[in-house]
């Protein structure tokens, strides 16, 4: 069993005494384990709306970030202040700096804080450096993602600064939470900016199991041309996927496009939105 909730994330929907920021953040229970949480949204918002979901964060068993800009990150610091975690996961190449450059326009994208000061903090932060990791029965990381199509492409004006120069960000940090339930996988994303369709075909194959129950998050739609909402929707209609539930930077106009042609098996991920599957 998995149970989602989305503490916040861009829309409202119909709770409209939670808050709404362009962010996202889920808190994740499973029988098998402590309850998981996946992202902070970009500040102390998930923290107003777990208290207003009756979410007690003081008994995680986990934090995972699922890459590091700050709209996933910025929460962390202040979840800090009230619990320490037993474990924070990210990936191996999470410290990056992280900005979107446009000619002359340069903006910091990254996380609020430095490695050195959350390991003044002692915690136990477990870089992830392997595609597959098990966090607890039935529940993993995934990440490594490879380009398996042609309309999925990190085309964005996304860098980093290395070694004194500017290089294309790749989103090796970008990391997925996995759940293997006993109807087909539960695939969580972030952002997916390796690309939905990229994320979804790496689950299969590292867990060889090809039934895809549901994926929920973010999925980097916003601003994507009709080819690519084509073509994203065509594949998860190849791979059968049961349940798409819609978050974030997938954008309203790619939400209710694939809405439209993939019927029931979409819905609108929102703020306070809770999902069971067994």
């Amino acid at each position: 069993m998995i149970k989602i909730t989305t503490i916040i994330e861009n829309n409202q929907g119909s709770h409209k005494g939670l808050k709404a920021e362009h962010g996202l953040s889920f808190y994740i229970e499973t029988d098998t384990g402590g309850p998981i949480l996946f992202d902070t949204g970009q500040g102390k918002g998930f923290l107003d709306n777990a208290a207003q979901l009756n979410i007690d964060l003081r008994h995680l068993g986990a934090v995972i970030l699922s890459h590091s800009h700050y709209d996933h990150t910025g929460g962390l610091r202040y979840l800090l202040e009230k619990v320490k975690p037993p474990r924070l996961f990210v990936s191996n190449h999470f410290f990056r700096p992280k900005y979107q450059k446009e000619g002359m326009r340069i903006e910091f994208l990254g996380n609020n804080f430095l490695p050195e000061e959350l390991e003044r903090q002692e915690l136990n932060i477990i870089r992830v450096d392997e595609p597959l990791v098990e966090i607890q029965p039935g529940l993993y990381i995934i990440t490594d993602f490879e380009a398996t199509n042609d309309f999925e492409k990190i085309d964005e004006p996304f860098f980093i600064f290395d070694n004194d120069r500017w290089v294309k960000d790749d989103f090796k940090d970008e990391l997925a939470l996995v759940a293997t339930t006993t109807r087909g996988l539960v695939i969580i994303s972030g952002c997916a900016h390796a690309g939905i369709i990229n994320i979804i075909q790496r689950a299969v194959k590292v867990l060889e199991r090809r039934e895809v129950r549901a994926v929920i998050g973010g999925m980097h739609l916003i601003g994507a041309g009709g080819d690519r909402l084509f073509k994203t929707a065509a594949a998860l209609l190849a791979l059968d996927v049961q349940h798409v539930g819609v978050s974030h930077c997938t954008g309203e106009a790619a939400g209710h496009y694939l809405k439209e042609v993939l019927g029931e098996r979409v819905f609108f991920n929102t703020t306070g939105t809770t999902v069971i599957f067994d």
